[in-house]
Formats: structure tokens, C-alpha cells, sequence
């Protein structure tokens, strides 16, 4: 732990846990901890076709990216597309909404919360969902209000506060893919 022995002696006479220490010039140490067998039942390990289905789950996504700073549109944009996905971007709204009567339809919307116009993210998500109902959509926001996280839990709506990590970015996604593809059987 690199914490010394005689604190690591303590904590494992703590939890008791046996330590032995054998060590021999030039030879080299032993060190042996005794744990106790566990009761718990072992988990299943996801198989190869899960893993592979995780893997291949943002191949040929449509996603569609909203947001008014066009360097944090460029990095979503190029870390959804190193997934496999492909990403339409907007640096507006208004310029997303115009596409409602267009023959494209994403599988996603990414947008910010705070945007300039009529709309902000939330209102704007609304707006697809009544020509698109259950849309899988994220915001995504540095408002860190009370008031804000409330708006969105009443519309029911995803979102992560800014800076977003991918790690999290990529786990509320397949979250939210796993919850549509079950409302749509």
C-alpha cells in the first residue's frame, strides 16, 4: 500500500486478516495475507456477443449534437464518431428544429441546456418529441441550479453537468438506447 508494515500489520489485525513476512538476504521477501473465503455467489461475466453488442452499440448511430460553442461541438463530435456514430451538428435551435420536417430523423439528440434564441435545450427536445415521441435526448449543462435539474426531471429528460467525461457520457447513452429499445417492443 506503501503505507510501511507496521501500518498495513494494523489494518489486517483490524480486519482479521493474518500477515506473514519471510524474508531472506539477497533472495528476496514473502509476504502471505490469509483472507477468508467468500459466501457471496460468483456473477456471471458478460459473454463475448455482450461485449461485442456494447462495442458495436454506437455503429451507424445518428446523433444529433446542438450546442452555440463550436469547440465543444468539434470534441463530441470527433469522440461519438471515433464510436462509430455519425453526428450532425447545430449551432443553433432554431437551425436543429428546422430539420423536423426533413427526411432526417435522429437516433439521438445531444444538446446544450443554455442556448441563445426562443428555445433553450430542454424546450427544444420537447419540440421534436411531439413530432418524435420518446427521442432519446441528453442535455447537457454547466447549470447547476436547483431549478434547472428540476425542469428536467419534470420532463423527464437525461442530462450530465459540464465538463462531461466520455466514460460517463458513453454509459448514460446506452442507458437511454437500453430504455427506448424497451419502449419500442
Amino acid at each position: 500500500l506503501g503505507l510501511g508494515l507496521a501500518i498495513v500489520r494494523r489494518i489486517l489485525d483490524i480486519l482479521n486478516h493474518p500477515i506473514a513476512v519471510t524474508s531472506e538476504l539477497g533472495i528476496g521477501t514473502d509476504v502471505v495475507i490469509t483472507l477468508p473465503l467468500s459466501t457471496e455467489q460468483p456473477i456471471d461475466m458478460p459473454s463475448a456477443a455482450d461485449t461485442n453488442d456494447t462495442l458495436n452499440a454506437f455503429n451507424g448511430l445518428q446523433i444529433m449534437i446542438v450546442d452555440n460553442e463550436i469547440e465543444i461541438v468539434k470534441a463530441m463530435q470527433a469522440l461519438l464518431e471515433s464510436w462509430g456514430s455519425q453526428c450532425v451538428t447545430y449551432s443553433s435551435t432554431e437551425s436543429a428544429l428546422a430539420t423536423i420536417d426533413s427526411e432526417y430523423k435522429p437516433d439521438v439528440i445531444i444538446t446544450d441546456y443554455r442556448m441563445p434564441g426562443k428555445h433553450n435545450g430542454r424546450s427544444m427536445i420537447m419540440a421534436f418529441r411531439k413530432v418524435w415521441p420518446n427521442i432519446p435526448a441528453l442535455v447537457v449543462t454547466g447549470d447547476t441550479s436547483g431549478e434547472v435539474v428540476e425542469e428536467l426531471r419534470a420532463n423527464q429528460l437525461d442530462y450530465l453537468r459540464k465538463p462531461v467525461k466520455p466514460a460517463q457520457l458513453r454509459i448514460i447513452l446506452l442507458r437511454m438506447l437500453k430504455r427506448y429499445t424497451q419502449t419500442q417492443r
